[in-house]
């Protein structure tokens, strides 16, 4: 054993085997890439085979509210005007949801029909002109709906997009993030946003982003709580949305600091603390395939065709499952799979920690040992030929 282990052949092996262990913590894309592929499909092979027949359950009941075809086709093509949306968030107020959550944001104000009718016919005279002025403010359907938010307990969402030109407005802060916190830090920072229209913005409650985070496989795992802004972190939809839910008036990021970096260690609020990277992502605890949350057509809400107990003390999160609308993401779960529901599953986590699956390096770990392994038994089979 000895002589195996000076030999020359051995040696080579192992500096060889060596170098190919180190391509696990070199930053090469396409290592790095394929490391990421295995490590992905490893997580959704453990993740597929201790999914609950049975969903879980807990006392707070989420649902999603679903524009879908149906509800296209029964109420017209989506988007829909701010008046019916008012009336949905109406509907589902009274039908006793606690907080309503939009998968959607407003960045443009909708255009007012007197208006549009005033400006298409210049011919009009002074007088039905001036009679026609009268009738704008009834048929301001952005201020009708601003009216419905600031009597509800609703969160917008809005899009962090560098892509896109700034539109709309961010929500006043709720993260408190010191500014040693700030230095260096892996979160993510974006410089431009769609927002909602100011109206709508200062009349809800809150707003959050509904920015996704596939991973180099184009799958979603997890879900960033936080992205940086200006300076400034800005909660996710479901992290509003658990905000408002718990009756919290701030988040509080918890960060380990050491010389210049910052390294954030999780988010609290209430009573809540949430572990997450040093990117403030989490994996998405999901619930099950698609549907495994209840989902209501928006239409049915909208023609008082939902019974009572169904709606009543829930969370409800509004978003489509059309694929026309194009918001279904490729997920460990599914690959058509609806993105107001990845909502909803990081919501349930956040209100119950205890099942956001923990993040283990274990895979870096498994490809080390087996390389080591197999390099070793090679050439020990070599020097014995």
């Amino acid at each position: 054993m000895i002589n195996i282990l000076r030999s020359k052949s051995f040696l080579v092996g192992l500096v060889i085997t060596l170098l190919v262990i180190g391509l696990n913590f070199i930053r090469i894309d396409n290592v790095q890439k394929l490391l990421q592929r295995v490590e992905g499909i490893l997580y959704d092979a453990r993740l597929l085979a201790t999914l609950s027949n049975v969903p879980r359950q807990f006392d707070e009941q989420v649902i999603i509210i679903d524009i879908d075809e149906k509800s296209m086709r029964e109420q017209g093509r989506y988007p829909w005007s701010r008046s019916k949306v008012s009336d949905l968030v109406v509907k589902l107020m009274d039908a006793g949801v606690i907080v309503v959550a939009f998968d959607i944001f407003f960045a443009e104000p909708e255009r007012n029909a007197v208006e549009v009718v005033l400006s298409k016919n210049q011919h009009l005279g002074q007088q039905p002109r001036e009679q026609l002025k009268q009738l704008i403010a009834s048929v301001n359907f952005d201020q009708e709906f601003a009216e419905t938010l600031g009597n509800s307990e609703v969160v917008l969402g809005f899009l962090f997009d560098d892509s896109a030109q700034n539109a709309g407005q961010v929500p006043e802060p709720v993260i408190n993030w010191s500014d040693d916190q700030k230095q260096l830090s892996e979160i993510a920072s974006f410089k431009h946003v769609l927002g909602n229209i100011p109206t709508l913005q200062s009349a809800a409650t809150g707003a959050g982003f509904i920015n996704s985070v596939p991973e180099s496989d184009g799958f979603i795992r997890k879900a960033s709580l936080v992205l940086n802004y200006q300076g400034q972190l800005y909660p996710s939809l479901a992290l509003e949305a658990a905000r408002v839910y718990t009756l919290a008036d701030t988040i509080e990021a918890k960060s380990k600091v050491s010389g210049e970096t910052s390294w954030l260690q999780g988010l609290s609020f209430g009573s809540h603390f949430i572990p997450t990277n040093e990117k403030g992502q989490i994996f998405i605890p999901y619930k099950g395939r698609e549907r495994s949350f209840k989902y209501v057509s928006a239409t049915d809400v909208l023609n008082n065709r939902v019974e009572e107990d169904v709606l009543n003390g829930s969370v409800a999160f509004i978003g489509t499952s059309a694929v026309g609308l194009a918001d279904l993401r490729t997920t460990s779960v599914g690959v058509q799979y609806p993105g107001v529901e990845v909502h909803a599953n990081v919501f349930e986590g956040l209100i119950h920690p205890e099942i956001i699956p923990v993040e283990l390096d274990i895979t870096l770990a498994i490809v080390f040992t087996l390389l080591l392994l197999t390099g070793f038994t090679l050439e020990i089979g070599r020097a014995h030929v």
